[in-house]
């Protein structure tokens, strides 16, 4: 079972999430950085209250960590590939680890959650796999072509390649690593639950 802490009114908080209800940024943009591949144990450990001293550190005061998953909400006019940069310099510097990081302002991540093409019924997760860099078009634009055969489906949004999964993620051919192998650039996949939530934090 997770660790929980008590949050406003009573709310329970996993581990991991600073409890509050909301990113006090004060009026500043938002935007939403998303590490891959991170773990709270193993080789690739880094800890979230870590993580979050390591983040202000680089110039992200009042940054929120959200989930064990590596989600930080950053307050700041920063462009995102300036915040990428700087992210990943300070991560590999405090923990040794080359970490890939997709930023995005919030409201890009409210505008995936709300352009999803794909319906949720009972048993069926949608993903949201974020490029780090950009791919080719070409390779984007060929991406459902050749896939192994599956019920599951996939998108290209903006910004990032929706996957419908109907059978489980874990089991599914159309993983996060094939995905990359077919795009060549680092991708982070999050449940669109996640992302709805880090934009109801963000305020958008």
């Amino acid at each position: 079972m997770c660790a929980r802490r008590a949050g406003p009114a009573g709310r329970a908080v996993p581990a991991g999430e600073t409890p509050r209800t909301e990113l006090d940024h004060g009026g500043v943009a938002v935007q939403i950085a998303f590490l891959r591949g991170i773990s709270v144990s193993g080789r690739r450990m880094i800890p979230m209250r870590e993580l979050q001293r390591v983040v202000e550190d680089a110039g992200f005061a009042g940054a929120r960590i959200f989930l064990q998953t590596g989600n930080v909400l950053l307050p700041g006019d920063m462009p995102a590939a300036d915040a990428r940069r700087t992210l990943e310099a300070a991560i590999t510097a405090a923990f040794g680890h080359d970490v890939p990081v997709a930023v995005r302002p919030a409201a890009a991540v409210r505008a995936a959650v709300e352009a999803c093409p794909f319906d949720t019924p009972e048993g069926v997760v949608v993903y949201a796999a974020l490029w780090v860099e950009p791919p080719d078009p070409e390779r984007l634009a060929t991406l459902a072509t050749g896939l192994p055969a599956t019920d599951d489906a996939l998108a290209v949004g903006d910004g990032h390649v929706y996957v419908q999964y109907r059978g489980g993620v874990h089991t599914s051919p159309l993983s996060n690593g094939l995905l990359e192998r077919r795009l060549r650039v680092a991708l982070t996949s999050r449940n669109l639950n996640t992302l709805r939530r880090l934009a109801e934090l963000a305020g958008v």
